[in-house]
């Protein structure tokens, strides 16, 4: 691994010159193709700050937001992208919606509920969330969101981003105006997503970054077809960023070449063609200290022998304290864990015993809870979805005939409800009323319980949270001790770490069929790998349970140094 003095300077060079190229351009469209690790937030700031007055930086992903924050919050307004159609909902007046309308992630799954009542289909919320997604009115779907979210005065998150693209769309006088629009993560962004930035850049220059060996979210019906369009796109320049100063030469090395074998096999044909390269000015040095990649064969996997869990605990116990100090000052965790669930919630079950301090952030998915009606009714007993709410969560006996007249008719849902029924549950809303505005006494509590049947300590904490969801927890930081973070592939987007491990490497799990390789999971091979700062481990397992299983193809893709050990019981020994 010998660089010349030469090859060190002409790199920084080339790096220093695309932002030099970018800053200088006039044109008000601009793309950015950037890998992973190779600098977006730095040329975002240096954009804003070119562009001068607070500009707007978007991104798709939360756990970037606390980033962007840090690194942009003095020069823009960051928001996640549904975040900020929240923000202007509230600014511009919606069709069919009331000043003070409600936003309930989770109303879809009730309209959903409310279409099958009425008769006009067998569909879900998902079939919902596709026709917004797609712009798809073919089926009548998005009509019967918009009149049913009229009818509880509600939005959710894709339902909410539709009405503003509407009603800008209708209004270009409302369309805001910014000295700059950075956009982040677009590869994983869908029609209604990108057709919004569109509007947005009828009023503002806007800045574009992406990269569609990271595109992840097709399940959301985004597609990398969106950002390589821009990539052809006449009214956009585009700005290509070669130089990862995150990943070591050996990962740097692994994701080409996985890029190379994807594609003499047929896959990521219409990949955007561009160049990248490890940044040696600043990581020569990890470079030679980590110049393998390690496969980690684990013999068994169970319960009884966790094998798996054992190792990424020991070696997350061998990081040198430098690295721990390093990760605690950059912000970032010093390891990271991530694979399929079951594979992460098992290893997280041993780390966790070792470091109480590692968190396992997992997405859980909408749901309807009684508390949702009950904050709701608190404020305004005749509240359409709090009563809705509650008829889902604790129906009456005629609940489902007396919903669907009420719908048919555009009726208030308190003229449904029974007497009895409506005097018990505004009792209880009063109770959650005054557990935020007073207190209650130990024999509410009791009778809060009863009715929810739940522990008061689970109920005050799901009162306290933020039903649009918290931002995913932080690991806590002390001196000498390694932060530790667990969660998918997917949930690994946005984040990076010393230390990575990628658990349950086996065929049948990743790639789930070694001869039907799909582009989604190579890009998930790309985005575990390149989480990585220092050093990567691959753990697999020999046998899961009883069955056995074999390491996955992906370990013939990488082409790089792979330092193999194999644990099994005397490993430890």
């Amino acid at each position: 691994m010998a660089h010349k003095t030469s090859e060190l300077k002409e790199a920084a060079r080339r790096r220093d010159q695309t932002t030099y190229r970018l800053l200088e351009s006039d044109a008000d469209n601009k793309l950015i193709i950037a890998g992973p690790g190779t600098g977006k937030t730095y040329n975002f700031r240096r954009a804003l700050e070119a562009a001068g007055g607070e500009g707007l930086a978007l991104t798709f992903i939360r756990a970037l937001v606390r980033d962007l924050e840090r690194d942009l919050g003095d020069l823009a307004q960051v928001n996640t992208f549904h975040g900020y159609c929240k923000h202007l909902a509230h600014r511009v007046p919606l069709e069919g919606l009331t000043t003070g309308f409600d936003y309930y992630p989770p109303l879809l799954l009730l309209v959903a509920e409310d279409i099958r009542l009425l008769g006009n289909g067998e569909v879900g919320d998902r079939d919902l969330e596709r026709a917004l997604h797609n712009l798809d009115d073919s089926d009548g779907l998005i009509s019967r969101v918009l009149q049913l979210g009229s009818y509880y005065n509600a939005v959710s998150h894709s339902d909410v981003v539709y009405r503003v693209l509407r009603h800008l769309e209708a209004n270009p006088a409302s369309v805001p105006e910014f000295p700059l629009v950075v956009v982040d993560e677009y590869q994983d962004f869908c029609l209604l997503e990108t057709s919004f930035i569109d509007v947005l850049r009828t009023a503002s220059p806007v800045l574009v970054a992406g990269d569609d060996d990271q595109a992840l979210y097709a399940f959301k019906d985004s597609s990398p077809d969106f950002i390589r369009g821009l990539a052809e796109h006449p009214e956009f320049e585009r700005f290509d960023l070669p130089y990862c100063s995150r990943c070591t030469e050996v990962i740097v090395d692994a994701v080409n070449n996985v890029v190379k074998e994807a594609q003499r096999q047929g896959n990521l044909s219409k990949r955007v063609d561009r160049e990248y390269l490890c940044y040696l000015p600043d990581k020569l040095a990890d470079s030679k200290a980590h110049p393998d990649i390690i496969w980690a064969e684990c013999s068994v996997q169970t319960k009884r022998a966790p094998y798996i869990g054992r190792y990424v605990t020991e070696q997350i116990g061998l990081i040198p304290d430098e690295d721990i100090a390093e990760s605690h000052n950059a912000n970032y965790p010093t390891a990271l864990v991530i694979g399929r669930r079951h594979f992460v919630e098992a290893a997280y079950d041993v780390i966790n015993e070792a470091f109480p301090n590692a968190i396992l952030r997992s997405s859980a998915g909408l749901e309807i809870n009684a508390l949702d009606g009950y904050r709701r009714l608190a404020r305004d007993a005749d509240s359409q979805l709090g009563w809705r709410i509650l008829i889902r969560a604790a129906p009456f006996a005629s609940a489902r005939k007396e919903l669907a007249g009420a719908l048919a008719a555009d009726r208030p849902l308190t003229e449904i409800v029974p007497g009895d029924y409506r005097e018990e549950h505004l009792a209880l809303a009063e109770i959650i009323r005054q557990l935020f505005d007073e207190g209650i006494t130990d024999e509410q509590i009791t009778e809060v319980e009863h009715e929810l049947d739940r522990p008061f300590e689970e109920i005050e904490a799901a009162l306290g949270r933020d039903e649009e969801g918290e931002r995913d927890p932080e690991p806590e930081r002390k001196e000498g001790v390694p932060t530790i973070v667990c969660t998918s592939l997917l949930g690994a987007k946005g984040l990076s770490a010393g230390y990575v491990f990628i658990v349950g490497f086996n065929d049948g799990l990743f790639p789930k069929d070694p001869d039907a390789v799909t582009d989604d999971e190579i890009c998930k091979l790309i985005v575990g790998l390149s989480r990585t700062r220092k050093e990567c481990h691959l753990v697999s397992c020999g046998f899961y349970g009883t069955d056995f299983m074999h390491p996955s193809v992906f370990l013939d893709w990488l082409d790089v140094p792979i330092e193999k050990r194999v644990v099994k019981k005397d490993y430890w020994s």
